[in-house]
């Protein structure tokens, strides 16, 4: 399931901020029916949102937490954080 996960993640970008299952089906080359089914399962999850009125999923804030724990935790951030609170 992880994989899977990554490939649905993987689609999103700045130039592709919003997916429909349809969109997301064709780009993974799998059936509507099964990414209908992950897509829902990681909005359940909280890492992706669905706009209620257009059905598009977008990655969700919880994602961007984790994006900027881990933005902190690089070694460079870490090295670099005494010098920068200096």
């Amino acid at each position: 399931m992880l994989r899977k996960t990554m490939e649905v993640l993987a689609l999103f970008s700045l130039a592709r901020r919003e997916l429909g299952v349809v969109q997301a089906a064709e780009l993974l080359g799998r059936p509507k029916s099964t990414v209908s089914r992950w897509l829902a399962a990681m909005g359940d999850a909280g890492f992706l949102d669905r706009d209620a009125e257009s059905g598009l999923y977008r990655l969700s804030l919880r994602l961007a937490a984790f994006g900027d724990l881990a933005r902190q935790t690089t070694s460079l951030q870490r090295l670099a954080r005494p010098y920068l609170n200096e």
